[in-house]
């Protein structure tokens, strides 16, 4: 039988001090917060959304943040065209020395800038010559010093475009000429580079006719992954490198015939899971993972879910290619985006709720290292991540008797273990003492009347699988 070292690393703190762990930055923005890029140049956040105000003060469509005050560039995007909210900003870069904004605006400042502006830091202008999409930016990259934008454009001025281009620093030119986009694609909303190559995601046919979400240019040829995601719901929303990965967050399911729900990962040759992926949408929406960053070596996952990897998250989460970790926060709507300025966590969204406090659409963590509940607690187990169980506890928060369900099992071998907040085990029950279905379901009731108060730590080992969940004990 494999041994196993239980390193507990569970910190929990009373539930009544989880808003501590936020703060709001002198106010916030009225409005979704759509996008952040960290400046390090310009040492400034800036941020990008649907939004008129922050904090009492006129900024619209996009601002910046410099640790201490907000600031507004200019009069901000669609000031002019008689609507209180401005179109969203979608995507922001630095690119020579400029600031770029995309997304669905018509205007910046003064300037008439259809969907694509730069910032110079005192004042707006249109594209090189004058050449604007005519169409909405969804994403913007920089990569060997020339600028790639995407979105369902079809032309950059008099330039062919066809949903996806580049400016090599002279000229906007197509990128690629054996498949038009434009005469396929309903959508083609991010882009990213891997491994020296391009690649695409959205909705869109292959030459072949066939819906496609996932493409790579590879500076010759588009090559298309047609069989790789699947759905009819369907949507990516963002794309991130990771330890020599390419990571694929959106709105796609397991059960579709894909490697994963909400999450997953390419190597080149084909898509894995990540650690269990999402599970259960914010408010019963749909699990989606919106947007995801690096740092300090770690994969940082927002968007709408209540659960990752069998851990609740309530938008926000962590991976460090082991385990799943989330920040013991409640979000009352789902975080669009996720970002680190100054070392430290900025998300922003539709949320005007966070834990106990008003803080709407933009938020600062100054939680430290806080960890509230990591998905894998013990070496030689992983967390399954391809596993169609169905693992509830209730009620919680509990009283005297504790209902563990777990459907769907493949494996007969379990053992129930629960932990107080010093990673020592209270309660458990070994395989023979426990009542399995002939059709793979658990369903188990336990006594915990005899703890006291305050949180504690299920896990249910199966095999080599772990599903763990944080409950709370009332008195």
């Amino acid at each position: 039988m494999k041994k196993t070292v239980l390193l507990f690393s569970f910190v929990l703190l009373q539930c009544c001090v989880a808003a501590q762990h936020w703060q709001a930055l002198l106010g916030w923005p009225n409005r979704f917060i759509a996008c952040l890029y960290p400046d390090s140049v310009n040492d400034k956040l800036y941020f990008g959304g649907d939004f008129s105000f922050v904090n009492g003060e006129h900024i619209r469509g996009i601002g910046s943040w410099n640790g201490t005050q907000w600031d507004s560039l200019g009069a901000g995007t669609d000031e002019f065209n008689s609507v209180s909210y401005p179109n969203n900003t979608l995507a922001l870069c630095r690119y020579n020395n400029e600031i770029l904004a995309g997304g669905a605006f018509t205007e910046v400042d003064t300037i008439y800038s259809h969907f694509l502006a730069r910032w110079n830091g005192s004042q707006w202008d249109s594209m090189w010559g004058g050449q604007q999409p005519n169409s909405v930016v969804d994403d913007i990259k920089v990569y060997n010093n020339e600028l790639y934008i995407c979105g369902p454009f079809d032309s950059i001025g008099n330039v062919p475009a066809d949903c996806i281009a580049k400016w090599n620093g002279v000229a906007w030119q197509c990128i690629g000429s054996n498949y038009h986009f434009s005469a396929n694609a309903s959508l083609l909303s991010k882009i990213d580079f891997y491994h020296g190559n391009l690649y695409a995601a959205g909705m869109f046919l292959d030459p072949q006719g066939n819906i496609c979400r996932f493409a790579k240019w590879d500076g010759i040829n588009w090559y298309f992954f047609s069989n790789e995601i699947h759905g009819g719901f369907c949507q990516i929303d963002d794309l991130q490198v990771f330890n020599n990965k390419l990571y694929v967050g959106g709105l796609f399911f397991a059960s579709d015939g894909n490697a994963g729900t909400g999450i997953i990962s390419w190597n080149d040759t084909a898509f894995n899971a990540v650690g269990g992926s999402v599970q259960i949408g914010i408010n019963n929406s749909f699990p989606t993972v919106k947007d995801m960053c690096v740092h300090n070596g770690k994969l940082y996952c927002a968007g709408n879910f209540e659960k990752i990897g069998g851990v609740i998250a309530d938008g926000l989460a962590v991976w460090d290619e082991t385990q799943w970790c989330t920040f013991g926060s409640t979000f009352n709507a789902g975080i669009g985006s996720v970002e680190f300025y100054h070392d430290t966590m900025y998300v922003g969204g539709g949320f005007i709720q966070l834990d106990t406090s008003s803080i709407s659409n933009l938020a600062k963590w100054i939680g430290g290292n806080y960890v509230d509940t990591c998905g894998v607690i013990s070496t030689g187990i992983n967390q399954s991540e391809n596993s169609e169980s169905e693992f509830n506890i209730f009620p919680n928060p509990a009283n005297d008797i504790l209902t563990i369900q777990l459907k769907n099992l493949q494996e007969k071998n379990i053992d129930i273990k629960i932990y107080d907040v010093l990673g020592q085990t209270v309660i458990e029950r070994k395989e023979n003492n426990l009542s399995i279905s002939s059709s793979g379901e658990l369903q188990e009731q336990i006594n915990v009347s005899g703890l006291g108060a305050g949180v504690y730590l299920v896990c249910v080992h199966a095999g080599e699988n772990i599903f763990s969940q944080k409950i709370v004990i009332q008195r």
